[in-house]
């Protein structure tokens, strides 16, 4: 059977949407959180990060679907997918690291900023610990109420539960800490952070949405992203400094993810894609990993020249400047993708 015919493209379409959000998001906070917060320009830069922070959420959705579907040897797992991202990890922060950490870093400490892995390359890391855990996840995934009732706990104890006690501590720190010495000795690391997008992708990819769904999702994509913007001026506002509270684990982002993700399948599923636009969106999603690894190099470069998303109005230089790095980075991902040596082991 053809593999095109069978392959879910509207996956392909969701690495490539959120490499673009990710720069989006990259380009705006390497200036956010240094910024005068009373500033026109870093509440206009808020509002682009506040509606583009999903794409690590759809990342991590779109490989559940990819990986939780299937049982995977653990011969596979250590030969191929965990030394793939290790040695692009350590290639990347070695080289993050002597570019912007370094400096006269001892050599101990200089070995665990490498180890590390600089700033994004966190996400590396969490995908090792997602494939070595999947033999034990698998099954959880091919049952539908154990999956669901993963997801009860992960969002309860790993999303909520910590967001009320992080929001808390700001008015009530005493009562909070209180809360979080009890919460910590539950142990429930496995059901913790980001383990819950893996299933939730896997889960939505089993499940269809009619349209009266669809249009409740999208409503509460929307208050999300506007709840990310508003609730972070409120936030920054109440602590006197720029606080991405809200960012990532939260429910607000939560909401955005599902949005979108919803949003794209149905967009493309039962379309048929000419050849040529199949083999361009397969192009664009192979080369997406590398563009996630060299976009921070490209934004760096770029503020050497002073192109940064404060350099001028934010409304109109955000989306200028991320197209400029989201080309470039796309121009250094293809390039070392046809590096045969390169390709093997950087991306």
């Amino acid at each position: 059977m053809d593999p095109r015919k069978t392959r879910k493209y509207y996956l392909d379409i969701l690495k490539i949407i959120a490499t673009y959000a990710v720069v989006v998001v990259h380009t705006c906070t390497v200036v956010w959180g240094g910024m005068d917060k009373s500033l026109s320009a870093w509440k206009q830069i808020t509002v682009f990060i506040g509606i583009s922070k999903w794409p690590v959420q759809i990342f991590m959705m779109v490989t559940g679907v990819l990986f939780l579907g299937k049982e995977h040897d653990l011969k596979r797992i250590y030969t191929r997918y965990i030394p793939r991202m290790i040695t692009a990890l350590l290639f990347w922060s070695l080289l993050y690291v002597c570019l912007f950490e370094a400096k006269d870093a001892s050599p101990l400490f200089f070995l665990y900023l490498v180890l590390k892995g600089y700033d994004h390359l966190w996400y590396l890391w969490m995908l090792v610990g997602f494939y070595m855990l999947l033999p034990f996840l698998t099954p959880i995934a091919a049952d539908k109420k154990k999956t669901e009732y993963f997801l009860i706990l992960a969002y309860i104890f790993g999303i909520l539960i910590p967001r009320i006690i992080t929001l808390g501590g700001f008015t009530m720190p005493d009562k909070m800490a209180y809360v979080k010495v009890i919460f910590d000795k539950l142990e429930l690391s496995m059901v913790m952070g980001y383990p819950f997008y893996f299933f939730l992708g896997h889960y939505l990819d089993g499940i269809d949405t009619d349209a009266v769904k669809r249009r409740v999702i999208y409503l509460f994509g929307i208050a999300g992203a506007l709840f990310t913007v508003f609730g972070t001026f409120w936030v920054s506002n109440f602590i006197g400094a720029p606080a991405p509270v809200l960012f990532d684990l939260s429910t607000n982002t939560l909401l955005m993810s599902i949005a979108v993700y919803v949003f794209v399948r149905q967009l493309v599923s039962g379309k048929e894609f000419r050849d040529k636009t199949k083999k361009v969106i397969e192009i664009l999603s192979k080369y997406s990993f590398g563009v996630y690894l060299t976009h921070m190099l490209v934004i760096a470069i770029f503020a050497n020249f002073g192109l940064t998303a404060s350099a001028f109005i934010p409304v109109i230089t955000v989306p200028l400047l991320t197209v400029a790095v989201f080309i470039v980075s796309y121009l250094l991902s293809a390039l070392i993708n046809n590096i045969p040596i390169l390709k093997k082991y950087i991306v």
